[in-house]
């Protein structure tokens, strides 16, 4: 028959071991990810994506002040 304090330890252990047994389990089932960043490809086209947005931004700033340039009070 257990007493209290064999059922602490037994706890105790439980509690120590399911993270290791949680990991193993979610180790097993998932099937590993490739990290080694991101392609050539996708790099080159945010880049480019950026650089519409920056041309994009300075036409419409430029367009903008003209317009305010003009306005006569």
């Amino acid at each position: 028959m257990f007493t209290i304090r064999s059922w602490a330890v037994i706890g105790l252990l439980v509690l120590l071991s399911a993270p290791a047994a949680v990991h193993d389990a979610l180790s097993r089932r998932m099937p590993e990810r490739d990290e080694n960043g991101m392609t050539t490809e996708a790099v080159i086209i945010t880049a480019l994506l950026a650089a519409l947005a920056i041309a994009a931004l300075a036409i419409i700033t430029t367009k903008v002040l003209a317009r305010a340039d003009s306005i006569n009070l």
